[in-house]
């Protein structure tokens, strides 16, 4: 798997969010079933990398079941290069420099 910086920047603030935003317990569940969902969508991508076609902006886009995210990846040279863990409600134009 290619570098993730800024992705795995975009995971720690999303789990986060969860924990600060959500009641305690709460919060704190609906961040491991965060975690769990994004390492789960991480191998699925890994076993299937071109399930999903290639979008206008040149990524591909595994969405989550459970959170309104989806995994922004391409292949290079048969590795998978995560772009961003985006939320479905930023603005996708900032990203075409991340490829």
């Amino acid at each position: 798997m290619g570098d993730l910086t800024e992705a795995n920047s975009e995971f720690g603030e999303s789990a986060l969010w969860y924990l600060t935003e959500e009641p305690a317990a709460a919060g704190r569940r609906a961040a491991e079933r965060f975690a769990e969902e994004v390492e789960q969508a991480y191998q699925s991508i890994q076993q299937s990398p071109y399930r999903y076609p290639i979008q206008k902006d040149g990524f591909r886009a595994w969405p989550l079941k459970r959170f309104p995210f989806s995994i922004l990846y391409y292949i290079d040279s048969d590795e998978m290069v995560v772009a961003s863990i985006y939320h479905h409600k930023r603005n996708r134009s900032s990203l075409k420099r991340r490829r």
